[in-house]
């Protein structure tokens, strides 16, 4: 499991958001593929955003949506720590059950969480994004990455987060 959770932190520089002086959480990261093999029908947790307020402002999350989504359904989004092991920054990652319950690390983040919808980020904060998607058909659920509507400062952004997901019965 501790191989795991490094392979999750290692996901994390690949999944942020890159620091933007116009946008507050950035431009959605570098473009790639996260692919869960989960069954039909059973929620899979995808917590592998990170959402960096690096403007000068709070930042309150309005919305969130899943561009192109395809046989995918989205539980309810939230944000949570951050977890720590040792030196490293652990997100809860993508491919375990849902809710995540898998390490205590895991268990201890989540425990925190709290809705996305109308959650505040302070500036300098950094959280995880973390929801449920359930593949709805036999063939694989495909989805853009998140696209996170937001205010701060007196303005509304949206960021398109890069990183595509595919929930399939078998990734390749």
């Amino acid at each position: 499991m501790l191989g795991a959770l490094s392979a999750a932190a290692a996901l994390l520089a690949g999944c942020s958001s890159s620091a933007s002086a116009n946008r507050p959480l950035g431009d959605g990261g570098s473009p790639g593929q996260q692919c869960m093999q989960y069954p039909e029908g059973k929620p899979v947790s995808t917590g592998i955003y990170d959402l960096d307020n690096s403007g000068p402002s709070p930042v309150t999350i309005t919305s969130i949506t899943l561009p192109s989504s395809r046989r995918l359904r989205m539980t309810k989004a939230w944000l949570a720590p951050i977890g720590r092991q040792g030196g490293d920054y652990i997100t809860i990652g993508a491919g375990y059950p849902y809710p995540p319950s898998f390490s205590p690390v895991a268990r201890a983040v989540w425990a925190q969480r709290r809705p996305l919808i109308g959650a505040v980020i302070k500036p300098g904060k950094d959280l995880n994004l973390v929801f449920g998607l359930t593949r709805t058909g036999s063939s694989a659920g495909r989805s853009a990455g998140p696209k996170i509507t937001y205010t701060s400062g007196g303005n509304t952004y949206t960021v398109s987060e890069q990183t595509s997901l595919v929930v399939a019965a078998r990734c390749f």
